[in-house]
């Protein structure tokens, strides 16, 4: 078997419950054959991007290795969103009860029909990068170069992002 790689993940949520949401999201991540969760960020309140008109999102980043290949691991992330309530009604930037990202899967760089790595617009979204910084200042995003600390530095994106007094764990 290879060796497994890095990956990081965003998760949000803005209906229900959105932190036992996304506790629970990351617990089922972590019970995943082939997935270890290495690292999670705090959560975040922020402020909704692209679609002002709902409720604030709570976000995290996490840090996970894995043996799975990014296909596999997209299709993990899709069940869980489906097993936390998340309805697809075609809508972008909809409401959701969880949302999940792959933003980075070490290295790569792929762009397919169903996914694209590293996540298009994580470089707009400090939503993403914050939590981001977080756990993985100075990984080197593959696409630009730079670490995400740099990427956050360069962010024109202003929206609030507040950090929870909250107790998370892995």
């Amino acid at each position: 078997m290879a060796e497994p790689i890095k990956a990081y993940l965003s998760l949000g949520s803005n209906l229900g419950d959105s932190v036992s949401l996304m506790q629970s999201a990351v617990d089922m991540l972590h019970n995943q054959p082939l997935i270890s969760v290495e690292r999670l960020s705090a959560f975040y309140r922020t402020e909704p991007v692209d679609a002002p008109r709902q409720s604030d999102f709570i976000n995290c980043a996490l840090e996970l290795t894995t043996n799975l290949n990014p296909e596999s691991l997209l299709t993990v992330c899709l069940d869980i969103e489906e097993k936390s309530g998340r309805a697809r009604n075609g809508m972008k930037n909809a409401p959701r009860t969880l949302d999940i990202d792959i933003i980075f899967y070490s290295d790569v760089q792929l762009d397919t029909n169903t996914l694209r790595i590293p996540h298009p617009r994580y470089r707009n979204r400090r939503f993403v990068l914050e939590p981001l910084k977080e756990i993985a200042p100075n990984f080197i995003c593959p696409d630009t170069g730079s670490t995400v600390s740099k990427a956050l530095n360069h962010c024109g994106d202003n929206s609030r992002v507040e950090l929870l007094e909250l107790e998370v764990a892995v």
